[in-house]
């Protein structure tokens, strides 16, 4: 975990780095023109009523399927190596839509289809949720977690306006089965590179287990920080993230014509805010640590819900399209930040950075088709700015939390510290949060800091304590 005051390093990127960058990129755009169809299909299937619950029902099914499937993507790599087990995911999740999308556009019925469809998409981006951060270290030949994952943010901020606007645009006017269609020639450059091209970085093949579940319980339950990590994680998912993953059926609630459209503006915003994320998290890393930085920006995101769902009272028609997608870049920009400082946490919470993102992002991922059912709910009967109302609030006092716990953790360690005489024993027990972040569990303490060196590990204004 990146500790204030590290300079994070950020290697020049080589052509293998650029190629896997890139296909990314084509990915994503094929990735955005799926979800708009998918969505824009179930909008359609459910109404100007329903048809918010009906893409809610169809995205908690992923999500919950992910959350399922999580477990597995590291007893999936251990077996069949990092690489293989993120272009198995890939090809799997690109075959889904493939078929789905031609289903549609024979005239089977809309919800059924696509609820066949979420299981296996959501198993996939399981499995990719785990593999995918150790995939993009190494192809990037980066030392920070973090801001790796920052940088790929930037290449799918790109790729994610590209196929928002070019996916509104294309759906508003063609089947929506077209836009499911189109995500399996786009994902091919990207899977057939992971299969052929080798990162200049060794990937290291986790260790497998015959039992996940249980070996990701076992993790979360003898590490203190990975626990906490998991609340910014949750936080993030659960109040956030359904802003984007329902951005269609919020449109048709602004009352915007057409919808897919307007919502496809909405993402390339969104997109246009992760743009940002490398630049958002290097400020931060220089200032907190990843954790609590992260329980910053995710606060703040929840504040800017709260400025959109102001703006929904107020103001109508396309002036409110207009605001929302000005305000939607600073949310992408903290949402996206959150994302990867929580990645971050996770990953160098342990020595085994897939066994760490299995154990969290299984509790994490559960979390998303609640808030995401919930926030699909109110959008059905309720009005957009409540739904937002809610969302933000639930969102800052959550991790406004987690931030008290953090800083009075800080100032008990200080005064632990103060206590301590030199040579003493020092506490073996779980890793304090700020006092050793990088230390593994059941590792050997490291020797209690002092002076300086203990007051630079803390989170601002930890050191008036």
């Amino acid at each position: 975990m990146t500790r204030r005051g590290d300079v994070v390093g950020a290697p020049t990127l080589d052509r293998t780095a650029y190629g896997f960058l890139g296909t990314t990129c084509l990915s994503v755009i094929g990735s955005s023109f799926g979800l708009l169809g998918a969505a824009g299909a179930a909008t359609a299937a459910g109404g100007i009523v329903d048809g918010g619950i009906f893409t809610s029902v169809f995205v908690s099914t992923m999500l919950l399927a992910q959350a399922i499937s999580t477990p597995y993507g590291h007893l999936l790599a251990g077996r069949t190596g990092v690489r293989n087990a993120f272009a198995i995911a890939q090809a799997t999740k690109a075959l889904a839509f493939l078929l789905a999308g031609v289903a549609l556009l024979a005239g089977l019925p809309t919800m059924p289809t696509l609820l066949i469809a979420a299981p296996i998409l959501g198993a996939c981006d399981g499995v990719g949720s785990v593999v995918r951060t150790s995939v993009s270290k190494a192809y990037q030949s980066s030392d920070n977690t973090a801001h790796s994952y920052a940088r790929l943010s930037v290449a799918m901020g790109i790729a994610g306006g590209i196929g928002g606007v070019a996916g509104g645009l294309a759906l508003s006017h063609i089947a929506f089965g077209w836009g499911l269609v189109i995500v399996a020639p786009l994902a091919i450059p990207l899977i057939a590179f992971v299969a052929r091209v080798a990162p200049k970085t060794d990937l290291p093949t986790p260790q497998s287990t015959q039992h996940p579940w249980s070996s990701a319980w076992h993790g979360l339950a003898t590490n203190r920080l990975l626990r906490l990590s998991v609340i910014l994680g949750a936080s993030s998912i659960a109040f956030l993230g359904p802003v984007i993953a329902l951005v269609v059926p919020i449109a048709d609630g602004l009352r915007q014509d057409p919808a897919v459209g307007a919502a496809g503006l909405l993402m390339a915003s969104f997109a246009a805010g992760e743009m940002a994320a490398p630049w958002a998290v290097r400020f931060a890393q220089r200032r907190a640590t990843d954790l609590l930085a992260g329980e910053v920006a995710g606060a703040l995101a929840g504040a800017l819900l709260i400025v959109l769902g102001a703006i929904s009272v107020v103001l109508t028609q396309r002036i409110e399209l207009l605001v929302w997608i000005m305000i939607a870049v600073p949310f992408g920009v903290l949402r996206f930040t959150a994302r990867a400082l929580y990645i971050g946490s996770v990953a160098d919470s342990g020595p085994d950075a897939t066994a760490n993102l299995a154990s969290a992002n299984m509790v994490v991922v559960l979390a998303a088709p609640i808030g995401t059912m919930a926030f699909g709910i109110g959008l059905g009967h309720g009005a957009v700015y409540t739904t937002l109302f809610v969302s933000g609030a639930c969102a800052i006092a959550l991790n406004l939390v987690t931030v008290w716990r953090l800083r009075t953790s800080a100032r008990r360690d200080l005064g632990e510290v103060a206590r301590r005489t030199p040579g003493g024993a020092t506490d073996t027990a779980e890793p304090r949060t700020h006092r050793r972040p990088q230390q593994a569990v059941g590792s050997e303490p490291s020797p209690a800091p002092t002076g300086a060196d203990h007051r630079s590990r803390l989170p601002p204004g930890s050191q008036s304590a």
